[in-house]
This record gives structure tokens, C-alpha cells and sequence, in this order.
């Protein structure tokens, strides 16, 4: 019962989330919009809520990702630093953010100097490091 307990917590904190990169990016009214359909998906609420699965950490991850991304123009060493942690979080949360990471990449590379960039990667790195070390070990 206290995953349910946790899971509830995280779904409200990415409703919030939502609603304030929303209200950031494409204005108040799509932003509530957003937030009411996530809190109300059949598929967070009734799946997800009780039985612990990584979506609705995942989802937590990647939120605060696009919200960093939407919050700065331009960055210096500590935001990548930032993304390049959340980033890391996203993928051992879910491997299958690999997918988008070439995406993520190009937008860091547009938002910071080749410093801030390799930045970012070696913080993805040294957050992932640890699965990557199991792994291997097994």
C-alpha cells in the first residue's frame, strides 16, 4: 500500500509539473488542459497507481528534463551539469530514453559551448556508470 501512497505523490507532482511548464511554454489554458488529461488518464491512474511500475518516475524525470530545456536559453556548465544528472536519472529509470537521447543531444549542443556539452554527457555518464558497471559484472 505505500507504493500506491508514492506513486499517487509522483502522479500529483507531474500534474503540477506539467501545468507549470505548460503555463511556461504554451500558455494557461492549454496548460490546464495538459494537466487535467495526464491526472485523469485511465492509464496512470488505474494501471500505474498501485502496481509500482518506473512510468510515473519516468515520466517525473523527463518532465523536469523538457522543463530545464524550456526554462533557460542559453546555459552555462552548472544547467548542463543539471540536465546531463536528470538525463541519467531518465535512463535508469528507463533504458529506452536512448532512443531520444540524439534528440536531447542536439538541443544541448544548440543551448551550450562545447564545454557545457561535454558536460552534460559526463554527468549523464557518471550517473549511468553504476548499471553500466553491474552489467558488465553480470
Amino acid at each position: 500500500m505505500a507504493i500506491a501512497l508514492v506513486n499517487g505523490c509522483v502522479h500529483a507532482a507531474i500534474a503540477m509539473l506539467i501545468l507549470l511548464a505548460g503555463s511556461r511554454i504554451y500558455g494557461a489554458r492549454s496548460a490546464r488542459l495538459a494537466a487535467l488529461l495526464y491526472a485523469t488518464s485511465p492509464v496512470f491512474v488505474a494501471r500505474y497507481a498501485i502496481s509500482g511500475f518506473s512510468d510515473l518516475i519516468f515520466s517525473l524525470v523527463l518532465l523536469a528534463f523538457h522543463f530545464l530545456l524550456a526554462r533557460y536559453e542559453s546555459w552555462d556548465r552548472r544547467q548542463a551539469l543539471a540536465a546531463g544528472v536528470v538525463m541519467g536519472l531518465a535512463y535508469l529509470a528507463r533504458f529506452n530514453v536512448n532512443i531520444f537521447m540524439p534528440v536531447y543531444a542536439f538541443l544541448i549542443w544548440r543551448k551550450t559551448d562545447r564545454a557545457g556539452f561535454a558536460v552534460f554527457c559526463l554527468a549523464a555518464a557518471a550517473v549511468i556508470s553504476p548499471l553500466w558497471a553491474y552489467n558488465l559484472r553480470h
